[in-house]
């Protein structure tokens, strides 16, 4: 069948995943930190400006910085920029779409993605999946709810699509809302989530022992005759058996024999077949398996995996990045317009040069990868700029900081009976 993946994914079906995604970060602890790890990569950025103007640019980093505050960022006020932005690619992950309403007093509203949803009523047909389109698809209005009781939800009002931003994950053109990365390992992590479960309750009841006796006699131990009382009468065997807190002793016939019964839980097979289920769910957000079990690699595997992995991540940082520049375009434009902020005198926003770095990775082995980098700088392969850029480091930054060091050492009186530094030529 050959239709749009809106239609493929009808609500009751988007409710569903939405439902499980959700049920595995909160219950299954690797499926929250192959999530968590994502964000690590993903979701993290920092501002830096660069107009040339460094008083300027260190005031507009200030003021970026002050806006991310909690309090000045979100509506509720609950949480900072960073946070907000760490929340918002969980629930990009988990929902596959979320939203963002900005407010006239500039502050934004986030929106959870199972909130934009069809209204019912005669205008139902006006929307897909909550949202209202024209003839091309470009979105309109969002359909927005709210939550009534454990599950329920009442139509609140449409929001005018000019002023809501959507960070969604798209696989085709014609696809309005977002869906999950993790829905194609949805079953896989399930199951491995089930399996683990079910291993230890048999690893529980294998701990009650178990004994096994073997003898010629039909007759079980208590009902073996033994010689008669002294009333005539055939005894039975008095023979127990007592595990008790410590070693207890068997006192057995000749052609009898006891053995421990013993299950070997969990199996070899079972373990990896257990880690084969989570390197397979993990494939969904790209992360390696090493990641889950550092020890199967060395050191280049390591390092290969790790960059392997920084290139899948660059296009999700990337749209991360997007809709942080169209937030704060916005922000500056409504301080400007304000007062809150001051462009100096001939500069518009359009002059404004700024950049929102994804969070750096430290090196995996630094001395090896440092040598590497000054040998291929030496070599004019490449730039002290490129080496920090690829490590989110500001090379301004580095050279101020670095000079600001010098200065102040130099400054600093000699030790008590250490020689006078000799002045350097001009």
């Amino acid at each position: 069948m050959l239709q749009s993946e809106d239609s493929a994914l009808t609500p009751t079906r988007r409710r569903t995943l939405i439902s499980a995604t959700r049920d595995l970060r909160r219950n299954f602890e690797i499926a929250a930190w192959a999530i968590r790890l994502h964000l690590d990569f993903v979701a993290s950025h920092a501002f830096e400006s660069h107009t040339g103007n460094d008083a300027f640019d260190k005031g507009l980093e200030e003021f970026v910085a002050r806006w991310g505050r909690k309090g000045n960022f979100e509506a509720t006020g609950r949480h900072s920029r960073r946070r907000c932005m760490r929340l918002a690619e969980a629930h990009r992950v988990c929902d596959g779409d979320v939203f963002f309403q900005r407010l006239r007093s500039g502050l934004v509203a986030p929106i959870e993605g199972d909130r934009i949803r069809t209204p019912g009523g005669t205008n139902r047909a006006d929307y897909s999946h909550g949202i209202r389109t024209n003839a091309a698809g470009k979105p309109l209005g969002y359909a927005l709810h709210n939550r009534t009781g454990s599950s329920g939800f009442t139509f609140a009002r449409e929001l005018s699509a000019q002023y809501v931003e959507q960070l969604a994950y798209f696989d085709r053109f014609d696809q309005g809302r977002g869906i999950s990365p993790l829905a194609p390992a949805v079953n896989r992590l399930r199951d491995s989530y089930e399996c683990l479960d079910y291993a230890l309750v048999k690893a529980k009841v294998s701990q009650l022992f178990g004994l096994a006796l073997h003898r010629d006699d039909d007759e079980a131990i208590g009902d073996v005759e033994t010689a008669d009382d002294a009333d005539g009468n055939p005894d039975k065997s008095a023979q127990t058996i007592d595990f008790g807190r410590g070693p207890f002793q068997l006192d057995l016939g000749i052609d009898e024999t006891a053995e421990i019964l013993e299950s070997k839980t969990p199996s070899a097979e079972f373990t990896n077949y257990v880690e084969l289920s989570i390197a397979l769910g993990l494939k969904a957000l790209d992360i390696p398996a090493i990641f889950w079990d550092e020890s199967r690699t060395n050191f280049s595997g390591a390092r290969g995996a790790v960059i392997l992995y920084e290139l899948s991540a660059r296009d999700k940082q990337a749209e991360i990045q997007e809709l942080l520049d169209r937030l704060t375009y916005w922000r500056l434009q409504m301080a400007i317009l304000d007062g809150a902020f001051e462009l100096p005198r001939g500069w518009t926003l359009q002059d404004l040069v700024w950049e929102w770095l994804p969070q750096k990775m430290p090196w995996i082995n630094p001395l090896q990868e440092v040598k590497a980098d000054v040998e291929a700088i030496n070599n004019c392969l490449t730039s002290p700029q490129r080496v920090l850029k690829r490590q989110k480091i500001d090379f301004d930054d580095v050279v101020t900081e670095v000079r600001e060091a010098r200065e102040k050492i130099n400054s600093l009186p000699p030790a008590p009976g250490a020689k006078p530094k000799q002045k350097e030529a001009e």
